[in-house]
Order: structure tokens, then sequence, then C-alpha cells
């Protein structure tokens, strides 16, 4: 992947032990965000500007896959990586961006995840 070869993100894949079968994929990206769009303000952050946050994205789970824990794992996964982020450089939060497409019922779904 392109993105990745120019230091742009990361890509992890989950396969099934033996198999090429993709069960599970996410990219993690830095970022920053307005502390204005926050829904609550930390105690340490500032009244403006920007706070530097873990952006997961691409995340998807193979649909044969799903509703078997790979969720879980994913977010843990993801939690473990904004920890080390924040020991090195300062990440203030994970920020995930829900996609909507596939209709109200699928994007309700995703967001409830």
């Amino acid at each position: 992947m392109k993105q990745q070869q120019d230091d742009m993100t990361r890509v992890y894949v989950v396969v099934e032990e033996g198999s090429r079968r993709v069960l599970e994929y996410h990219a993690i990206n830095l970022g920053i965000m307005n502390v204005e769009e926050l829904h609550r303000r930390p105690r340490a952050a500032p009244k403006h500007g920007n706070v530097p946050v873990l952006l997961p994205g691409q995340v998807a789970v193979d649909k044969a896959s799903q509703r078997r824990g790979f969720g879980g794992i994913l977010l843990h996964h993801v939690i473990e990586k904004a920890c080390s982020v924040s020991d090195l450089a300062g990440c203030r939060a994970i920020l995930l961006h829900v996609i909507s497409d596939g209709g109200d019922e699928e994007f309700a779904r995703r967001k409830a995840w």
C-alpha cells in the first residue's frame, strides 16, 4: 500500500492461520482535533486549539467473521497503539469516524459498535 510506504498510515491485517483469507483489517493514522469539537473537554486540554488524536480507519471485519470477537480484539489493538503513541509523543483521544453508506440501519449498527 503506497500510503504505508510513504509513512502516512499503518495497516494491520488478521488472517486465519494457514490461510490467506482476511478476517479483519484496519489502518491507524495520527491527526488533530479542534478542542471545541469535543463533547467534554478533558481537564488538561487547552481552552482553544487542537489536541493530538489517533484515527483508526478503514475498519472492516469479514461478514462471515462478524460476532466472533474480532471487533473487540481490533479495539484492544487500537487502544494499545494509542497508549504507545501517547508515551512517545502525546495522544489525547481515539477518534473513529463512522461511515454512513449502506443505509440508516447499517449506520446505526456501526455507530453503536
